[in-house]
């Protein structure tokens, strides 16, 4: 309940700043440090499904058919890009590998732009270690929430979220008929065995809902702030201090290779910028190596075109997720792994 507490305080002290993103970032840092502080900070799974599921419907309501419509003809961009951010945290990797001496192949996973649990899965699955996985992939989307709002505050934007977005908020009735609707996503999702199936399931839930004009309206900014808080938790309470303690040198190189990363797909947002004639701010938060919850919730805050970065951020969450072992074993049979386990000699 304490941890609870400090963590709320942390959100409305961020937010009485003027921090972008506050609800997020200040119970992120907070629980970071509890948990770092060996506080024996301990964080539901459920509280983050709930905030996943949550945003997922907010998100929703922006995915009209419109929006989708007018970005089909970037599919293959997406494709691309999605592929380029792959080849991005491959490149990364090589940080890793010769400064943190670790093995190639679990290098590879952590600097892999998808999910913490489906990459430490998968790397685990292949024999890779899924434990610096999970805390590379944490420290990463980490990096990527502190860092980008303020970036995107510099770049400028073009103020889009609200484009094809009523004014008014949703009613009662047509909240719980919303959530429902997400629900019902969720389930679908997982039954189909998507990846993040409480965000992407409650995405295409809500969406189908708005499209059918079941429901109209924009979620209230408070239920909003409160999903966001369980995410932020559920960042911060990933940082637990028996685990840093064992892989301090890896952590603190996965720090200068996440920002390697950031900067390597930077230039590719500004490449995507230039292609589709759009903003800087909304392009590099649609190519940036996030997490799809975290990214979407940015762009929401941020004042972006959501459903823009949001399509990106879901193709090459497919890609990764659905050929990053497939990826693995080209790069096996074009040498990148021998030539990565040569930098890891001293």
């Amino acid at each position: 309940m304490l941890a609870a507490l400090l963590c709320i305080a942390g959100g409305a002290a961020a937010d009485w700043l003027r921090i972008p993103l506050a609800w997020i970032l200040g119970p992120m840092v907070t629980a970071a440090i509890l948990s770092l502080s060996g506080f024996g900070f301990w964080y539901p799974r459920i509280g983050q499904r709930i905030g996943q599921w949550t945003i997922g419907c907010s998100v929703g309501l922006r995915l009209t058919g419109v929006a989708l419509v007018a970005l089909a003809p970037l599919i293959p961009l997406m494709i691309g890009l999605g592929l380029l951010g792959m080849c991005a945290g491959s490149v990364a990797s090589l940080i890793l590998v010769r400064f943190a001496r670790l093995d190639p192949r679990t290098a590879y996973f952590a600097m892999m732009p998808g999910g913490l649990a489906e990459m430490a899965n998968v790397a685990g699955s292949v024999g890779a270690r899924g434990e610096p996985v999970a805390l590379c992939q944490a420290l990463r989307v980490a990096i990527v929430v502190l860092v980008l709002p303020p970036v995107v505050l510099a770049l400028g934007t073009a103020d889009r979220s609200s484009v094809g977005l009523p004014a008014h908020y949703l009613p009662a009735a047509g909240m719980g008929l919303l959530l429902c609707a997400g629900l019902a996503g969720v389930v679908a999702a997982k039954y189909l065995r998507f990846s993040n199936y409480w965000m992407i399931g409650a995405m295409i839930g809500s969406g189908s809902a708005s499209a059918a004009g079941l429901v109209s309206g924009a979620m209230h900014p408070e239920l909003v702030h409160a999903a966001q808080f369980l995410l932020g938790v559920a960042i911060g309470a990933r940082f637990r201090r028996d685990i840093i303690s064992k892989l301090v040198r890896i952590a603190l190189v996965s720090v200068f290779a996440a920002f390697a990363m950031i900067a390597l797909l930077f230039g590719s947002g500004s490449l995507l910028a230039v292609l589709t004639h759009g903003d800087l701010a909304t392009s590099v938060l649609a190519v940036a190596p996030g997490g799809l919850p975290e990214m979407a919730v940015t762009a929401q805050a941020m004042h972006l075109d959501v459903a823009f970065v949001v399509m990106f951020q879901l193709v090459r969450a497919f890609l990764v997720n659905g050929f990053v072992i497939q990826l693995m074993s080209i790069l096996d049979r074009m040498g990148f792994f021998r030539m990565a386990e040569k930098l890891r000699r001293p």
